[in-house]
């Protein structure tokens, strides 16, 4: 475990705290203001979802938690009505934290071409949230570079996708009202875990993870500088290079990497409402991902965004027991 350089040099950490509170930086400017986009569309009637859910083959649903909340995936084929209700909740979320396309739905020309899984609640009759899964491999073979939607965001050498399948990640949302319930991510990634106990030819996982616009700017820059680990294998076609001046860059010059609790406390020391560091970001922080570049995402209202790459099976025993079930073995013995 990284030193917390907290305990280690606690004045020194005082001293960059208080540097950090009176420096001043901007976020890129908004593509359009909140006030001025218009409102969402309506929802759709949940009887065609359960009617599309009802007609899914039984290795669809992925994980039920309790009778209640169930995981389940498909493509825009057989969810069609689904898909629809995802866009809207997608972009109600968004919304929330200032990023959103700006339009009635979140919706691309990607959502035909990928995979969606998402958690129902059957007892609420609604979509509590979801992923979009990107197979890679297929992607490139059907499509070429313009099929992956990370491809807008980021250059990728050809050695990114050497190796391994890919799967890309990405479009997650948890809608406001689960937001503080665990069981909502944590019934995500059960499906996501039992996805790839399916797909076991997919040991790497990337996407992107915004950084809410809802932060200061000085909190996304040091969220930034501090995870980034570059690699030369990608470059972000609108890069996301803050600078909080040279004392932030002394510092992280002798201090990297910066151990999460580190990071938290810098967060919350920048945030009038002590905010702390993204939940996604630290959800892939302790599965063990690898932030490779930053960039500025103009299909989330020119949000910053986080590139995550993940090795599966590196992932730490606790969390694959938890989200791979009684498939985890077969899953980690593919290809031995």
């Amino acid at each position: 475990m990284t030193q917390s350089r907290t305990e280690e040099r606690p004045a020194e950490f005082a001293k960059l705290l208080t540097y950090l509170q009176s420096t001043a930086i901007s976020l890129p400017v908004e593509v359009t203001d909140p006030a001025d986009m218009p409102p969402v569309a309506p929802p759709v009637d949940p009887r065609e979802i359960e009617a599309e859910i009802d007609q899914l083959p039984g290795e669809q649903r992925l994980h039920t938690h309790r009778q209640r909340l169930t995981a389940y995936f498909g493509s825009h084929a057989q969810l069609s009505a689904t898909v629809k209700e995802i866009t809207r909740l997608r972009e109600l979320t968004f919304r929330a934290f200032e990023e959103g396309s700006g339009q009635e739905v979140d919706v691309d020309e990607f959502d035909a071409t990928y995979l969606h899984l998402f958690v129902w609640d059957a007892r609420a009759r609604l979509i509590v949230g979801g992923y979009r899964l990107g197979q890679t491999d297929r992607l490139l073979e059907s499509y070429g570079t313009e099929g992956v939607y990370l491809g807008s965001m980021f250059e990728f050498e050809d050695s990114f996708y050497e190796g391994s399948a890919m799967l890309e990640i990405g479009r997650s949302f948890v809608v406001p009202e689960y937001q503080k319930a665990h069981t909502s991510l944590y019934m995500l990634w059960c499906g996501i875990g039992r996805f790839l106990v399916m797909n076991p030819q997919y040991r790497r996982l990337y996407g992107v993870v915004s950084m809410s616009r809802l932060y200061d700017s000085r909190t996304m820059a040091a969220i930034r500088d501090a995870l980034l680990e570059p690699s030369s294998e990608v470059r972000a076609k609108s890069a996301y290079e803050p600078d909080l001046g040279a004392e932030w860059r002394d510092y992280l010059a002798s201090n990297r990497p910066m151990a999460m609790r580190d990071v938290s406390r810098i967060v919350r020391a920048l945030e009038d409402d002590q905010r702390d560091v993204p939940v996604l970001i630290r959800h892939y922080h302790k599965l063990g991902a690898r932030f490779v570049s930053a960039a500025v995402d103009s299909n989330f209202n020119n949000t910053p965004g986080l590139l995550l790459c993940l090795d599966v099976p590196s992932i730490p025993a606790k969390y694959l027991n938890q989200y791979f079930g009684e498939g985890l073995a077969g899953y980690l013995d593919y290809g031995t």
